[in-house]
């Protein structure tokens, strides 16, 4: 998983570089471009793990829906808006969640019905995203959404100690907001905003072989989220 981060932030230090290249700062800011940096943090709420399929076993073989924990969820994020577009640009985000597997009856589905106890088990998912972002400067005020792609590195420890990870699972993320600045010169702002995060997951080795249900799962995660934070502007 080191591996896979290091290679996003050398992409987040190349969007840095462009903000900063050709003629340096002074140039973005007669140019009238805008880069900005921003922390929050807030309440996810998550969906259901659903449609649960296991793997490594017969096919066909199915779980009913798992309900997951209520997290905190934190992130950075970093943007920039054009030149010649100044209501317009682009952000990349990343965040993290702790969204647990609770302890909870599962129904089997498939070739050979059930129902089983499904144990309590860690989740840590970071979610890295490049949007979209379009605004409305209205004086103070800045309302904002946006859309685009996430990369999502999950995990999964139970009780025994044993962990699974999906590194790099592809998403979706969408994003709604507004900024209200606190000073003057619109360099730092208030951020209010929801964010919605999708992607299927897939685990290796997380079910009993001796079940004879197979040895991982696949299932669709969703989220959503209200953070508040600050932001810094450099114009």
């Amino acid at each position: 998983m080191s591996i896979r981060r290091s290679r996003y932030l050398e992409v987040l230090g190349i969007v840095f570089a462009i903000c900063f290249s050709g003629s340096g700062l002074g140039v973005l800011q007669s140019a009238h471009a805008e880069f900005y940096v921003a922390g929050q943090l807030g309440p996810q709420i998550s969906n259901n793990l659903g449609n649960i399929r296991a793997t490594g076993g017969p096919s066909g073989v199915g779980f009913s829906d798992l309900d997951l924990k209520n997290s905190l969820q934190f992130g950075v994020k970093a943007g920039y808006f054009l030149p010649q577009l100044r209501n317009f640009g682009f952000e990349v985000s990343a965040s993290h969640a702790k969204p647990d597997i609770l302890a909870q009856p599962a129904v089997v589905t498939g070739p050979a019905p059930a129902v089983g106890t499904f144990d309590r088990t860690s989740l840590r998912v970071i979610t890295v995203t490049l949007d979209l972002v379009a605004r409305a400067q209205i004086k103070s005020f800045e309302p904002y959404a946006g859309l685009g792609l996430g990369v999502f590195f999950a995990r999964l420890k139970d009780p025994t100690g044993m962990t699974s990870s999906d590194n790099g699972a592809p998403g979706f993320h969408a994003l709604a907001g507004y900024r209200s600045y606190l000073t003057e010169d619109r360099r730092v702002a208030l951020v209010v905003e929801y964010n919605y995060q999708y992607a299927r997951l897939s685990f290796d080795n997380v079910l009993d072989p001796a079940l004879g249900l197979g040895t991982g799962l696949k299932a669709d995660y969703q989220a959503h989220a209200v953070t508040f934070g600050l932001s810094y502007h450099f114009r």
